[in-house]
């Protein structure tokens, strides 16, 4: 007998957008705690480029969150979110900075090159 999947759609429920908001948390935010969610680094790549079309110039949030995942073990997150940070950070932010500086020592050439 097969699972009716009950237990993924109150998952998907409990993180719709409408209940974000309702929570208090933020686009945003809420992607960012769904980013967080996700190990599968697909999945993680595409939210790191969304992010750029949902924050504002300097999102704390998404700077927060692109910092984070400049970390992870797969090159293709981390370019993903060094390209998305470069776009989102707002300019003096010294976390960004420091980040993107990092990122220059990437151990992969694709991430110094973004």
């Amino acid at each position: 007998s097969h699972d009716s999947g009950g237990a993924l759609f109150e998952e998907a429920e409990c993180s719709s957008p409408t209940n974000a908001r309702a929570s208090g948390e933020s686009p945003v935010q809420a992607a960012a705690r769904r980013m967080r969610l996700d190990g599968a680094w697909q999945v993680r790549v595409v939210a790191c480029e969304a992010l750029v079309d949902i924050a504002t110039t300097g999102d704390r949030d998404a700077v927060d969150v692109l910092s984070s995942a400049t970390e992870h073990g797969f090159f293709e997150v981390r370019l993903a979110a060094v390209t998305a940070l470069g776009r989102i950070a707002s300019t003096g932010d010294l976390e960004a900075a420091m980040t993107l500086v990092r990122a220059v020592c990437d151990d992969d050439w694709r991430v110094r090159e973004a």
